[in-house]
């Protein structure tokens, strides 16, 4: 992944250190906060506007930190999350959010692959009985820190898993039927 050279330009533009600048960044993006940053240097990070708080208190980028491309294996998600916005457009999250969750969902469950996330959001899907009661799509990844996080996909994978099992040992019953 290659940093966005827009970021470059506006660091240099606001006379910010690039190497100071793009680790605040860094230490946002990827949601680890270092024990120190210098006031200073997040005043001076907040007037470039590069990222700000939306309603719900999440951080939203107004300028990509990486170059258009970077997100290729990622790219997926998008759609994953689409799914979210289909079904209740209030429940579909930033894109970089839950691609973010999603890349610690995989580093935290490495034995979950990206057809069981589907298939596991696609039964979560059909137990619904209202888009109202629909998870926002990066809750439904992960909510919480640390020790506190918890993941409805997590569950919905296992019980996924659970159904693939089922159903490969009697290949007579439909595995969508044993989803809902």
């Amino acid at each position: 992944m290659k940093i966005n050279i827009q970021i470059r330009a506006i660091l240099d533009t606001y006379n910010i250190p690039v190497e100071d600048g793009i680790a605040y960044l860094l230490s946002i993006y990827f949601n680890c906060r270092p024990s120190y940053t210098p006031p200073l240097l997040v005043q001076r990070m907040n007037v470039t506007n590069i990222l700000g708080i939306d309603s719900n208190r999440e951080v939203m980028w107004h300028v990509p930190l990486f170059e258009e491309g970077s997100h290729t294996k990622w790219d997926w998600v998008k759609e994953w999350n689409q799914e979210f916005g289909n079904i209740n457009k209030k429940r579909k999250a930033p894109d970089k959010d839950c691609i973010t969750r999603m890349k610690a969902f995989f580093a935290d469950n490495p034995d979950v692959r990206k057809e069981d996330v589907l298939g596991a959001t696609k039964m979560y899907f059909r137990t619904l009985s209202s888009p109202e009661y629909l998870i926002s799509s990066h809750y439904f990844i992960s909510k919480g820190v640390g020790r506190d996080r918890t993941s409805a996909l997590e569950g919905w994978v296992e019980k996924y898993r659970e159904a693939l099992a089922d159903t490969s040992t009697n290949d007579s019953v439909d595995i969508t039927s044993r989803m809902q």
